[in-house]
């Protein structure tokens, strides 16, 4: 029995409706990712009209959020080993080459087309749902007709949009993908300030980057320390044990073996040692002959020949995962350098205090986490900003383990953190808001996107827990402005409690810690 299924998912939400795919492997993670043009928005954004036209880059965004929407339907496709590596391939190949997306010939129907393609099974998206489901799809159920049409050359989302109509959503309304991001977004109003506990310039955009922050030399040496591999077991321990090779298990196993009594990495490396031998031969009875000499057992399926590339939770490439999170902290620090003025050169030691930020950020992510990382407080970072073996082999971990989006969330805590830490003294000023959006925005929505700002309602919300604790506590209103009552709640707990409580508190109201 195959331990591999291509999942075909139906988002009815929307004017058009929205199809997308998962793959979930035998270790049971499901990659979950749909296509979109490039500039696509979340979901009161209009007139998209380029991506009807053809002018719009496509983009491969994780779907996993709309999973969760209302309506959404599915059917699940067998696969076998050969069959789940090809539509693997697939997705890579797209996601690294995502064309141009046109609502007439490339869409997230073809993109879901291209899957089951990939598999040598000859189906159409539509035949897998019956014609009352694919109708429900949209408001204008185009997503459910194309789909349904049999002749996946001639199909197109533009028959189905009325003439008058030239605006509204494209593919539905999309979960936040990994990033968090869309590449460009129409502002909107945000909501006015309560009188309740307003302030004048909190900072409510978000600086740019400049475009070629990461060809600089100090970036490019900085991106080549992350990039550096310390040590050749790591990159097999950061694969799945199903996909290990011979030799590679035996690689395993003989460093495991020489690490000393009591190290906290031996037991989780027997765990995928164990993995990887029930995988291949199973955890039933030892089989005997006649004679009850054991029997050697074939490995079904077959223990691989040849090592394949480690990949992230995501399922993307983890050399690919790991030069992603290099070119965000980057960005970080040149973002941090265009404060002294435009072109400021960003060198190599420039990006210590992102490296700081990001270990502050893993070791907060190691204390409050339901299930901590090997070694407890051992296996806590030196906060000194220099990208060594520790740091790189505890993030490449994240990514392994959880994903990139986890990565992103450590690296926000971490930047938070370290703003508690140099404001203890002194005070928060003026500057919480820009802190707390600088900080955790771009995990919920585009930059300089208005609206709701879920990241300071949700802060006001963690200081109100801290604060029930405490003696006569008036609660704070939230309504997501950062004005004089947020900002002074802030100070009192940051002198009282610490950079690390308030953070840490912060990080479970968001649901960082699982």
């Amino acid at each position: 029995m195959s331990n591999y299924t291509l999942t075909i998912y139906g988002d009815p939400t929307g004017n058009f409706g929205h199809f997308f795919i998962g793959m979930r492997g035998p270790d049971g993670k499901n990659r979950v990712v749909g296509y979109y043009p490039k500039g696509d928005k979340e979901k009161d954004d209009t007139k998209n009209i380029d991506a009807m036209f053809g002018e719009v880059p496509g983009q491969v965004k994780d779907d996993s959020s709309r999973i969760k929407n209302k309506g959404v339907f599915s059917e699940e496709i067998t696969l076998s080993p050969e069959q789940a590596a090809k539509v693997y391939g697939y997705l890579d190949d797209v996601a690294a080459n995502p064309g141009k997306y046109h609502l007439k010939d490339e869409n997230c129907i073809d993109f879901a087309q291209g899957a089951i393609d990939a598999t040598g099974i000859k189906k159409n998206v539509g035949e897998l749902f019956t014609d009352e489901t694919l109708d429900k799809m949209g408001k204008y159920s185009s997503a459910g007709n194309e789909a349904r049409n049999d002749d996946r050359y001639d199909r197109g989302l533009l028959q189905y949009i009325p003439k008058d109509y030239l605006d509204g959503e494209i593919g539905g309304t999309p979960g936040v993908g990994s990033d968090g991001n869309s590449d460009k977004g129409q502002d909107v109003p945000a909501e006015p300030p309560s009188d309740s506990d307003s302030e004048t310039g909190s900072g409510d955009e978000q600086s740019g980057v400049t475009p070629d922050a990461t060809n600089t030399p100090g970036a490019k040496a900085f991106m080549a320390e992350v990039m550096k591999d310390d040590d050749p077991i790591d990159s097999i321990l950061q694969k799945r044990p199903e996909t290990w090779t011979s030799d590679e298990a035996k690689q395993v196993m003989y460093t495991r073996s020489g690490l000393p009594d009591g190290d906290p990495r031996v037991a989780e490396i027997m765990k995928l040692e164990d993995a990887h031998y029930k995988q291949a031969y199973g955890d039933g009875p030892v089989k005997v002959d006649d004679t009850g000499k054991p029997v050697d057992v074939e490995p079904a399926p077959a223990i691989p020949s040849k090592p394949v590339a480690a990949r992230d939770a995501d399922g993307t490439p983890m050399k690919e995962s790991v030069a992603r999170a290099a070119k965000k902290m980057v960005q970080l620090a040149a973002k941090d350098a265009e404060k002294d003025g435009p072109g400021v050169a960003v060198d190599k030691g420039a990006h210590a205090p992102v490296v700081k930020q990001l270990q502050g950020g893993l070791n907060m992510m190691s204390k409050f986490a339901k299930t901590p990382v090997a070694g407890g407080a051992e296996s806590r970072l030196k906060l000194d900003g220099v990208m060594g073996p520790k740091t790189r082999h505890r993030m490449r971990d994240t990514l392994s383990k959880d994903g990139f989006g986890r990565f992103e969330e450590a690296l926000s805590l971490g930047q938070f953190r370290d703003f508690a830490e140099r404001s203890r003294a002194g005070g928060s000023g003026k500057t919480l808001g820009k802190e707390i959006e600088g900080s955790f925005a771009n995990l919920f929505r585009a930059p300089k996107q208005g609206g709701p700002k879920i990241e300071s309602s949700v802060f006001q919300e963690s200081l109100n827990e801290i604060g029930s604790a405490q003696p006569n506590y008036t609660p704070l209103k939230v309504d997501g402005n950062i004005g004089p009552k947020t900002s002074d709640t802030f100070d009192l707990f940051n002198k009282t409690f610490g950079p690390d409580k308030l953070t840490g508190g912060l990080g479970k109201m968001f649901g960082f810690f699982g």
